[in-house]
């Protein structure tokens, strides 16, 4: 289970403002990602919501 909790952690790419960017595989705009301190901490930092997607396939 933990390998399956540490496969979906994402870690930002460019943060501008109040926009945090982020490889966030299978999710959908308007899902609402919980930011952790860290895998094995319970302290949580704060809810992002997704506001759009971005097509990462290589040409």
């Amino acid at each position: 289970m933990l390998d399956a909790l540490l496969s979906q952690r994402a870690f930002p790419v460019h943060i501008r403002g109040y926009y945090l960017e982020a490889p966030l595989p299978d999710v959908f705009i308007g899902e609402i990602c919980l930011l952790w301190q860290d895998v094995t901490c319970c302290v949580l930092l704060g809810r992002a919501q997704v506001v759009g997607l971005m097509n990462t396939i290589p040409c």
